[in-house]
């Protein structure tokens, strides 16, 4: 009966230790497809990351100047409702391509010459640039109070 048994015992082992192998060997390659996939996504973070980042720098380098033409163009329009221009739409045009020429021979901001042209309101456009030209005067208020910009 003793051997019997310990026969019994044997082939009860020999037919689960071949499947248990193979289960192990399963577990064992899910683990180490777990770990391949975790350090790739890791990988695709870290690539969504930096594309984000470089997102919001695009964004923001385009952003600024378009801002800056949008106030640009908002600024002459008000220019325009003050500045007599005999070329009309043509002419405050010119005048906005005379300010940015002007604001890059003065030491003055095309915005800040705007605000000037906008408060000196009695001169067109053209002949007050070439008033300009030599940056004296740059202040709304030079008449009154002899400031400079």
């Amino acid at each position: 009966m003793a051997t019997m048994t310990s026969q019994l015992i044997l082939s009860l082992v020999d037919r689960v230790t071949g499947p248990a192998k193979a289960v192990s060997a399963a577990v064992r390659n899910l683990e180490r497809q777990v770990k391949l996939n975790n350090r790739q996504l890791d990988e695709m973070r870290g690539r969504v990351v930096e594309a984000a980042a470089v997102g919001v720098t695009l964004y923001k380098a385009l952003q600024a100047p378009t801002k800056a033409a949008m106030e640009f163009e908002s600024a002459l329009a008000d220019v325009s409702k003050v500045v007599d221009f005999k070329d009309g739409a043509e002419g405050v045009k010119q005048f906005g391509r005379d300010l940015m020429a002007l604001s890059e021979r003065v030491p003055v901001a095309a915005e800040e010459l705007q605000k000037v042209a906008t408060a000196d309101q009695g001169h067109s456009g053209r002949e007050w640039c070439n008033e300009k030209a030599d940056g004296e005067d740059l202040s709304p208020d030079h008449g009154r109070r002899g400031s400079r910009i």
